[in-house]
């Protein structure tokens, strides 16, 4: 993908999903420095924070409640907000969540 693209990619994504620059790199998992230098094109993505774009991008499509849960913002977000009012239900979101009888047997 070419450096362009992952900008734009990564601007929708702060636009759709109405982030501040500092929640998009806690969101990507990177110091906002990094992200800046990104967005500004001063620094090329790693090829591995282009892939967890993708799939981030995966998991807000096919499971917004998870989803919901990896971005950091205010409870009573409208993105929070409606996430949780999905269809997907009680979802357990961490493996602790599960009861014990639910975990496959390692």
């Amino acid at each position: 993908m070419k450096p362009e693209q992952v900008i734009a990619d990564m601007t929708a994504t702060i636009v759709r999903l109405k982030l501040d620059v500092p929640a998009m790199a806690a969101y990507v998992g990177v110091p906002v420095s990094t992200l800046v230098k990104w967005l500004n094109g001063s620094r090329k993505p790693t090829s591995s924070a282009v892939r967890l774009l993708a799939v981030l991008g995966l998991v807000e499509a096919l499971a917004p409640v998870i989803h919901a849960h990896l971005i950091e913002r205010k409870e009573g977000s409208e993105y929070a907000r409606n996430a949780k009012e999905s269809n997907a239900g009680n979802l357990p979101l961490l493996w602790g969540q599960l009861p014990s009888e639910s975990r496959p047997k390692t």
